[in-house]
């Protein structure tokens, strides 16, 4: 099943998941598990560069299994910089990307991080009693690096968004997701959870295979063992069992209205444009009035027959996508009482959203397909929602120990000879293969 969170104007292309504003987007996703950024219209190739990046904790992952959902569910062990005192803990008034973020439950809780030494060799950061050795932060970033390599290139690494380089966030984003497995692991332990013999034999298996597939030379470039990996496997499955278990006995009732789909057509005239740097200069006076007028005019046409409204999108549509979907509940307020309120063929009057302003049409007031996925996406935050408030209070409890002079040394060029991006495509293939 697709696993979005929420939804607001899809593509066809694009069911799966939507686009939304910039790589924080993600390293909050990656933090704290939340698809609570408002989704936008895309806008071009910098739109499916930053849709790709959403999308890039389900394919660096198991997208569609449990352990997926539980890392959108959780909320991420804050690992991050700050200012050392003399005795190594971190400043107290120390701002981080984490420590912005907003957690699953809203309850504020954060886990204490202090940056400190006595750490063993390659000892990357510890979570109460579990470590994270550098190699399994290896393995998890250059997994991660390497299938954004292979869409779209090494150009990618010349990115930067606020200041920072796309090999920092990525960095980040492979810390915060480990911090996350191994706080889960811990809340396992709590809860008494634990992998069945069978469960380790598919851990031992997944590694085994995952090992065999690296070349010698990428083997010794992340220092990854066979046992190291068995042990990597085994606690992602946890994360996965402990969250299954959790949110086992959640089934609510979703009415069709409440999980209700239309589908539209549109047409977007953007009330912004972009400087080198790619960020938005909007519109004022004059020529954002221009905009509207242009609107209003291309609204007259579709309502007057002079033109349908397929030729007028065709023209002047500048969204990334034509027909889209729009979920009930979600996305910019004012376009959703407008399309919840369309009947068949019916065109909406000239809307403003935040990326310019819209005309809708209505194809269906009621998408059954859509609908009926939309009640499963709502399920799955109902128990996302669950289970987030359980972790929220539970990392609350929690100390974690960051080498920070470790992870400033390591870059993505220390593993130039890795190009694998299997490890996770490995635990889909082996433990689903488990369950049947």
């Amino acid at each position: 099943m697709k696993t979005e969170s929420r939804r607001c104007m899809r593509s066809r292309q694009g069911r799966g998941e939507s686009a939304a504003g910039g790589t924080y987007a993600l390293l909050r996703l990656c933090l704290y598990g939340r698809r609570d950024t408002v989704r936008r219209w895309p806008c071009g190739i910098c739109a499916a560069l930053l849709s790709f990046l959403l999308l890039a904790s389900a394919l660096t992952g198991c997208g569609r299994d449990r352990a997926e959902q539980a890392e959108k569910s959780a909320a991420g062990t804050a690992i991050s910089e700050g200012r050392t005192t003399t005795d190594g803990a971190a400043d107290e008034d120390a701002t981080t990307a984490a420590d912005m973020s907003e957690n699953v439950a809203g309850t504020g809780e954060k886990t204490r991080v202090i940056l400190t030494t006595g750490f063993a060799q390659d000892e990357l950061f510890r979570v109460e009693e579990l470590s994270c050795l550098l190699p399994e932060a290896a393995v998890y970033l250059t997994d991660t690096a390497n299938r954004y390599k292979a869409v779209y290139g090494e150009e990618l690494w010349k990115l930067k968004k606020d200041g920072a380089d796309m090999e920092t966030y990525v960095k980040d984003a492979a810390v915060a997701k480990l911090s996350r497995i191994k706080a889960m692991n811990l809340l396992a332990k709590q809860k008494g959870v634990a992998l069945d013999a069978s469960e380790e034999a598919l851990a031992l298996e997944a590694a085994r295979t995952y090992i065999a597939a690296l070349t010698e030379a990428e083997r010794a470039s992340l220092s990854i063992t066979e046992d190291l990996a068995a042990h990597m496997y085994g606690e992602y499955a946890l994360a996965e069992k402990v969250y299954a278990e959790i949110i086992k006995d959640i089934n609510p009732e979703i009415s069709d209205d409440e999980a209700r789909v239309v589908t539209l057509e549109q047409v977007l005239l953007k009330t912004y444009e972009l400087n080198g740097a790619g960020e938005r200069t909007y519109f004022t006076g004059e020529k954002k009035e221009e905009r509207y007028r242009l609107a209003r005019d291309i609204r007259r046409q579709a309502l007057s027959g002079e033109t349908d409204f397929e030729s007028l999108m065709a023209e002047y549509n500048e969204a990334d996508e034509g027909t889209v979907y729009l979920g009930m509940g979600e996305g910019e307020e004012a376009l959703v009482e407008a399309a919840m309120r369309l009947s068949t063929d019916e065109i909406s009057d000239v809307l403003e959203s935040g990326e310019g302003y819209v005309l809708l049409k209505c194809l269906s007031p009621f998408n059954q397909a859509e609908t009926e996925d939309n009640k499963l996406r709502i399920i799955e935050e109902r128990r996302r929602q669950t289970f987030g408030e359980e972790y929220d209070s539970f990392i609350g409890t929690l100390t974690t120990r960051f080498n920070e002079e470790l992870w400033a040394g390591v870059a993505l060029a220390d593993y130039g000879d890795v190009e694998s991006a299997r490890f996770f495509t490995i635990y889909e293939e082996v433990f689903r293969k488990g369950e049947r």
